[in-house]
């Protein structure tokens, strides 16, 4: 194929704005669970940070507000800019010099308050994704973990995904253990992102976890009025985590200490 075919085939780049979709958990062993939710992401450049919090006057960034992105809550703890602490990781990863766009999907801190899950990084340079950082918080233990995905050389040209397959280095829920394979696949373009997680143990699979999304511009879904429509996205994730862990263990799912708070 030449370059100007490869060039064509190309999937347009995400853009600022917001992700509206549904979020499905679907556990198959040892017992059925299965959950869904609906909820909405905040696509922000987080080089344009400024312009996010310009938009709106409930909007602010490392200041208390209704809405607020906090740049010591991305990456690390670090006080300084979630454009750097990206660049600098992506640098140590994949040992390029990446100084391009990233858009980050995350929900901002709701009234100082906030819990992501997962929020992701899409890195792209000269309009193609590159890199993709997925970024993994627990809760109690207020930990985190970046896993690094290089999408270069990566994409199905059939299918348009990303797939990466690799080992499970954090604990997350104390009803999945850590002797579990990943394979995550990713379809990221102008009309949305889709992520699909499976988890595999001893060569079965565990679980599926999938994310659908739908694109929305941010003048069709500007600040106020969609956070109004559907506030508190953070604080609702949080909920029903524990809401969920509850359902588990009156299942009787198996519980798994996190293997770094074992008592001696």
């Amino acid at each position: 194929m030449s370059q100007g075919n490869q060039q064509r085939t190309q999937p347009e780049p995400l853009q600022s704005g917001y992700l509206d979709g549904q979020v499905l958990h679907h556990r198959f062993r040892p017992k059925v669970h299965r959950f869904s939710n609906r909820m909405y992401w905040h696509l922000v450049d987080v080089k344009r940070l400024d312009h996010w919090q310009q938009a709106s006057v409930f909007r602010s960034c490392n200041r208390f507000n209704v809405y607020a992105f906090q740049q010591t809550d991305y990456v690390s703890k670090d006080n300084c800019s979630i454009q750097n602490k990206i660049e600098d990781y992506i640098n140590q990863q994949s040992g390029a010099s990446f100084q391009g766009k990233v858009l980050l999907m995350s929900h901002p801190r709701f009234f100082n308050r906030g819990f992501n899950s997962v929020n992701f990084y899409f890195c792209y340079q000269q309009h193609q994704l590159c890199f993709i950082v997925s970024e993994i918080n627990n809760t109690p233990w207020a930990e985190k973990q970046l896993y690094f995905h290089d999408c270069r050389q990566q994409q199905n040209p059939q299918t348009g995904e990303y797939t990466f397959d690799f080992d499970k280095r954090f604990h997350i829920s104390p009803f999945v253990s850590m002797d579990i394979h990943y394979q995550w696949r990713f379809k990221v373009n102008a009309t949305g992102v889709d992520v699909h997680m499976t988890l595999f143990k001893n060569d079965e699979t565990l679980m599926y976890v999938g994310l659908k999304s739908k694109w929305l511009p941010p003048k069709q879904a500007s600040g106020l009025p969609m956070g109004l429509k559907r506030p508190a996205q953070g604080w609702k994730m949080w909920l029903n985590i524990y809401l969920q862990a509850a359902i588990l263990w009156l299942k009787k799912i198996p519980f798994y200490n996190h293997p770094n708070k074992q008592k001696p």
